[in-house]
């Protein structure tokens, strides 16, 4: 890997490292970019929307790395809110959106409904990334999920964090593999992402080789550098 576009900083609340350390540790494994996307303020740990409005004064390139300034932003209700706002949209690098246990947020609308909701998010909102797309707990139909974000120029993320925690869910892995099909039957692009929650996780993608799971490079955002990166997020 030479991006690594979903880490989290200790402002998450729960991973165990800063942004320096995550920069250096980037910068050891010769990363061309990393993004610190901590998670928006309905996870209830960072100070919003100061933490997000700050994170301006972090240098652009830390130990020869760029540092993008992100957010992993929680989808609030089947009507596809975000919670950070446009204001705070605008000022990051990028954004990332996902389902996570919130509160309010219902766990029962089954593939359609999760869908619904996150199709409805990157029409509201300036989102770059979905997140895990179909982690346990929130399924989705992804053939749909894969057309809209095609048509609004969203990409979805083989999240290795998901597969190492679900090597034995049948349907995390069937739909990762049925993720890379759809992409190389319609030439489309995916991201890699790591989710590290510690250094140690950082652009970590061994759990691919584990699972023999094998992704075509040239469907992967940032298998050619950063410039590609720039080039994707400069779209939006």
């Amino acid at each position: 890997m030479k991006v690594d576009l979903h880490t989290h900083s200790l402002a998450s609340g729960h991973a165990y490292n800063t942004i320096l350390e995550i920069a250096k540790d980037a910068a050891d494994k010769n990363l061309e970019a990393v993004a610190i996307t901590d998670h928006g303020p309905a996870l209830g740990f960072v100070q919003y929307p100061n933490y997000f409005h700050v994170l301006r004064r972090i240098p652009d390139e830390l130990f020869g790395v760029r540092i993008l300034k992100g957010c992993e932003a929680n989808i609030l209700d089947t009507e596809g809110t975000i919670d950070i706002g446009e204001k705070v949209q605008r000022r990051l690098d990028l954004v990332i959106a996902g389902l996570h246990v919130i509160p309010g947020f219902p766990r029962d609308l089954g593939p359609e409904g999760n869908t619904a909701a996150l199709v409805k998010a990157i029409d509201k909102n300036r989102i770059h990334i979905i997140s895990h797309p179909f982690r346990p707990g929130f399924p989705v139909n992804i053939k749909k999920l894969f057309s809209a974000c095609q048509a609004r120029h969203v990409l979805l993320e083989i999240n290795l964090s998901v597969l190492r925690d679900e090597l034995d869910n049948e349907m995390v892995v069937a739909n990762t593999k049925e993720l890379v099909d759809l992409a190389l039957e319609n030439k489309a692009k995916l991201v890699i992402n790591s989710d590290a929650h510690f250094i140690s996780e950082v652009a970590d993608d061994s759990i691919l080789k584990e699972l023999s799971f094998k992704v075509p490079p040239e469907i992967v955002l940032g298998v050619g550098g950063y410039k590609e990166v720039a080039e994707f997020l400069a779209d939006k």
